[in-house]
């Protein structure tokens, strides 16, 4: 006999005996909700009837059951093509000018291969493809062989001509109010560089600048002068900057780590939460006249909290930190435009730190600046929803 599954509030055990049942689940969606699987209407049609009877030889057969299935295949054939321009110079014999040139749209300022090529190299190593195996796969993905050092020059041609639009980005970037920063290690020729962002979420912009230092020199360059608000960790170079807000979601973070280190302390659950409570607290719409009497009483209540488990060893580092960062942490109360995390600057550096696993250090010299250029423009067009492949062939 199967006996009834009682759920016990805490841990879920089954009574002695009982045999838990299963309900069948059924594929896919739930009822209702709409799919997003493409299903192609047919462009031709196929009719396969067996022919003969496979024991007896006849072909005195009558249909029986009909089924219908749709299969989708691709048919790509990829057509080469070397075209030699001859391109000439030519003088005016009624006016004397010389140096009179026609304007050829499919030749590129430099290198042999056309807009085609260039938008699948890109392609490919936008997949976070390695070089190498852009090069390998070429004669597949793209119609013809192409060396590893061919696929180099590509790419610093695409780093250079996206130069000028890069640096127009930062100049827009200059210009905004609330500006997000963040940045991470990479390694060139075994010597540790640095890759900075510089975002601005409400127009998609995004700056990427890959330095060999971690100092403050490096925001004196990109943003001299600025006097904005700027969403970021606790690095000192960032304490340049007058208006701060420091990332709530590090501080969580950094407490929701010693809980999980000390599962067994009940001072470490209670911090976390009374951490996560004051965040909600913060959080909270209130009218413009109350966000100064909140801003200090969230300060305050920071500051019992520091009092209260400041003996305790397991807090001690973090709560110098969060001490530190107190002037810092209620921005966004007084200023509700200004958001309380630097989220959108980690998930914008997501994309480089995927291209520094797959493909390891950096080798050259030269491609710090043609990175930065190339995740720079390409980052904030496709923000901006700009066919950045598209975009990419105006400047070269």
């Amino acid at each position: 006999m199967t006996m009834p599954i009682r759920h016990h509030p805490r841990n879920c055990r089954l009574e002695k005996n009982a045999i838990p049942t299963v309900q069948a689940e059924s594929r896919g969606d739930k009822k209702g909700h709409v799919g997003k699987t493409s299903k192609p209407k047919p462009t031709a049609s196929k009719t396969h009837t067996p022919e003969r009877c496979p024991v007896c030889g006849s072909d005195n057969l009558t249909i029986t059951h009909t089924e219908k299935q749709n299969i989708t295949e691709s048919h790509k054939t990829i057509t080469v093509v070397t075209t030699r321009h001859i391109i000439n110079t030519c003088k005016c014999l009624q006016c004397g000018r010389r140096n009179i040139i026609s304007k050829v749209p499919d030749i590129p300022k430099k290198g042999d291969y056309g807009p085609n090529i260039i938008q699948d190299v890109l392609s490919s190593y936008e997949s976070r493809m390695p070089i190498g195996m852009i090069s390998k796969n070429s004669k597949r993905d793209i119609g013809t062989g192409i060396s590893t050092g061919a696929v180099c020059n590509i790419l610093y041609r695409v780093g250079d001509g996206l130069n000028i639009p890069a640096k127009h980005i930062l100049a827009s970037l200059i210009l905004a109010k609330i500006l997000h920063m963040d940045e991470t290690s990479y390694r060139l020729n075994g010597r540790n560089y640095w890759v900075w962002i510089i975002l601005n979420p409400e127009t998609g912009e995004a700056y990427f600048a890959i330095r060999n230092t971690r100092g403050g020199n490096v925001l004196e360059e990109l943003l001299p002068g600025w006097d904005g608000t700027v969403i970021c960790d606790g690095w000192k170079p960032y304490n340049r900057f007058k208006n701060r807000q420091r990332c709530w979601a590090h501080i969580i973070r950094d407490a929701r780590h010693i809980y999980e280190k000390n599962p067994d302390s009940i001072d470490a659950k209670r911090l976390l939460y009374r951490l996560r409570r004051i965040y909600a607290d913060a959080k909270s719409k209130r009218p413009i006249k109350h966000r100064k009497k909140a801003y200090t009483s969230l300060k305050l209540r920071i500051k019992k909290l520091i009092k209260k488990y400041h003996k305790i060893e397991i807090f001690r580092q973090f709560l110098i930190k969060l001490e530190n960062a107190l002037p810092d942490l209620f921005t966004f109360v007084l200023n509700p435009a200004v958001p309380p995390t630097n989220n959108p600057a980690e998930r914008g550096l997501r994309e480089i730190i995927v291209h520094r696993k797959v493909r390891g250090q950096i080798k050259s010299d030269n491609t710090p600046e043609v990175m930065g250029n190339i995740f720079t423009c390409f980052t904030t067009w496709k923000a901006q929803g700009v066919d950045h492949l598209a975009e990419m062939l105006k400047y070269l």
